[in-house]
């Protein structure tokens, strides 16, 4: 049985290898058209958290559209101002598991999305809303990304919250269960976000995701122009052999769920020596992934800078406002971050990026 996961798993990481190759035609086609395409639209459907992490980008000060739910009606509203349907959908937050109307949206995303859907969780409620939510992504075979930094108290510390490791690993067993019960094609996917903090535990996290069957990633903790929620020096991933030794643990996996060039990237970015990757300054990958509020407000990384309210004006319109152009030019200006839904898009573009010197 674990090794007929392990097979299903390869086949599934060689096929998300070729995904920007299929996605091509498809992009190419609406790029073609209007100049854009939206490879995916990442919904917040809240901005409200079960947890408070430190190091956190999806809730820097000032982030707009704070406190409410994004409705399952202004969702399809919002989708019929972009200029195409996304290749796919993202369901974030906050934590998105606390949306009333979530399984809604999950179900209808799911069926009109022609590269699936990604439901991105800590997993660390208890309450039936909880529960249901998280069985409809796997009943529609959603991918499911859940974080999970560590145990104890590094893991309270670093997610700000109680009892965190415990409670998300009870619901990870849990959510391997349901997952085989319902015959789920769901893949999910354990995501770590590497810390100083948090290295002599990582190998253990590694131990988990691989005997649940599900995949691994993992991605060095950034910080960001935009972000002013973490000043505690602590809160940083320095280069050492310690981290050499981790990373290559993780590429010798046979569950990770990264490029190799992404891991070993993460060196170069804690000694500053790594490039600038961003898609929102490639012509190509410009409106590759975009930020929907739960007001409806439209962003791009940084979540604090609206373009415009997708409720009210369509995106391409957005595109040609003076808030968009001063957006680029702040992304022109900052020093670059290392997140894999950031960094992985450029880098499967860019076949010319190698190891970095590394």
């Amino acid at each position: 049985m674990i090794i007929k996961t392990w097979r299903s798993l390869i086949i599934e990481d060689k096929m998300r290898s070729l995904r920007p190759i299929m996605a091509v035609p498809y992009a190419l086609k609406h790029f073609a058209k209007d100049g854009v395409w939206v490879g995916n639209l990442n919904v917040n459907v809240t901005n409200l958290c079960t947890q408070h992490c430190p190091h956190c980008n999806a809730l820097p000060e000032g982030a707009v559209g704070q406190g409410r739910f994004l409705s399952f009606n202004e969702l399809r509203d919002a989708v019929r101002n972009l200029p195409s349907m996304p290749m796919s959908m993202s369901f974030s937050g906050g934590e998105p598991t606390l949306a009333p109307e979530l399984p809604d949206m999950l179900e209808w995303a799911s069926s009109v999305c022609p590269f699936g859907i990604n439901l991105n969780t800590n997993l660390y409620g208890e309450s039936e809303r909880f529960r249901r939510s998280v069985e409809t992504a796997l009943k529609v075979n959603a991918r499911i990304d859940v974080s999970f930094d560590g145990f104890g108290e590094v893991a309270d510390r670093l997610r700000g919250a109680y009892d965190v490791a415990k409670r998300v690993e009870e619901n990870l067993k849990w959510l391997a269960k349901r997952r085989q019960e319902l015959g789920s094609r769901s893949v999910v996917t354990v995501h770590t976000v590497l810390n100083d903090l948090n290295l002599s535990q990582v190998p253990q996290i590694f131990l988990l995701s691989l005997t649940l069957g599900f995949k691994q990633t993992v991605a060095p903790v950034n910080r960001f122009f935009y972000h002013t929620g973490c000043d505690d020096s602590s809160f940083s991933l320095t280069f050492s052999s310690q981290l050499t030794a981790v990373l290559k643990m993780a590429e010798g996996l046979p569950n990770i769920g990264q490029s190799r060039r992404f891991l070993w990237g993460i060196l170069a970015y804690t000694r500053g020596q790594a490039p600038k990757l961003c898609p929102y300054l490639h012509p190509l990958l410009k409106t590759y992934k975009v930020f929907l509020g739960p007001g409806g407000e439209v962003t791009l990384c940084d979540r604090t800078e609206s373009l415009g309210n997708l409720l009210e004006e369509p995106f391409l319109e957005m595109l040609k406002g003076e808030a968009y152009k001063k957006v680029i030019e702040r992304f022109q200006k900052c020093e670059g971050c290392w997140l894999i839904c950031f960094v992985e898009p450029v880098l499967a573009v860019s076949p010319w990026v190698g190891r970095f010197g590394l």
